[in-house]
């Protein structure tokens, strides 16, 4: 599974996309992982507001 997730902030500022690997061969997704992706991309969304002072 691959999952490209834009990391845009309000106003459509873009700082990259995330990319996500995951090997469903190996080990499968609970269903709580979207859930996980999602609360990461806007953590990550915040933090890079923050270190670039918008």
């Amino acid at each position: 599974m691959k999952l490209e997730l834009p990391l845009l902030a309000e106003e459509n500022k873009t700082y990259g996309t995330l990319w996500l690997i995951k090997d469903l061969k190996r080990d499968s997704i609970s269903h709580y992982t979207l859930r996980r992706v999602e609360h990461l991309r806007r953590t990550l969304i915040g933090t890079l507001q923050k270190l670039g002072g918008s």
